[in-house]
């Protein structure tokens, strides 16, 4: 009876969390974009991943939810963030405190690059890659990494290198080539475009697995 009981209790917090988390992810803005339940449903798979990298149910598991639905789900593996690999280290792992201190003081250093991580900027970047193929063509996402991230975004692209970029991006290439084995050259350089934008596992995303599919359709449905 104490087990069952526990179990309840376990589940009656997870509950909350969810809630709580699905609330602090429709204040952001440019989330009433999105249908309440894309937003249930991403609050459910950010608190989930949290939980997984080791954060307890509670300030822990938000912080990293939250943060999850921001620089998208999986964002402490994003090749993009190799800061993040430190919150993995053996003699931390353990240090829940320590490990939300170094993802926050990561979260601010993004925050006074001025490089915003909202669905609102994440639309921008979103329509300007669309500008961008509509003006250039497909063609277009085969240049330069760090020159195409540019121009989708620059404030986001000058927080790295370009060698730094060159080296995402191929981590990107990798990744992609075996989440889609049977994707051309073109549709693996728009998968990485869409890495930039909304963060390498998008795909897993219920907040942006609306371009899983990697359709340019789904872009230009954005600008109508």
């Amino acid at each position: 009876m104490g087990r069952g009981i526990r179990l309840d209790l376990d589940d009656l917090r997870k509950r909350q969390a969810v809630q709580r988390l699905a609330t602090l992810i429709g204040c952001l803005p440019g989330a009433a974009a999105f249908d309440p339940d894309e937003v249930a449903r991403a609050a459910t798979a950010c608190l989930t991943y949290a939980v997984e990298q080791g954060f307890t149910l509670g300030r822990g598991a938000t912080v990293v939810g939250l943060l999850a639905a921001q620089f998208g789900l999986g964002f402490m593996h994003d090749a993009a963030h190799p800061q993040l690999a430190a919150v993995f280290q053996t003699d931390i792992v353990e240090n829940e405190p320590y490990r939300l201190a170094l993802i926050n003081q990561w979260a601010d250093w993004h925050a006074k690059r001025l490089v915003s991580v909202t669905p609102e900027a994440k639309f921008g970047r979103l329509s300007r890659l669309c500008r961008l193929i509509d003006d250039h063509g497909i063609a277009c996402l085969s240049q330069n990494p760090a020159a195409l991230f540019h121009a989708i975004d620059p404030a986001m692209a000058t927080a790295a290198a370009p060698a730094q970029w060159d080296g995402v991006a191929s981590q990107w290439q990798g990744y992609f080539t075996q989440v889609f084995p049977t994707a051309g050259q073109s549709q693996l350089d728009y998968a990485r475009a869409l890495a930039f934008c909304l963060g390498q596992y998008f795909t897993s995303d219920p907040l942006w697995d609306r371009f899983s599919d990697l359709r340019i359709e789904r872009l230009r449905a954005l600008e109508s």
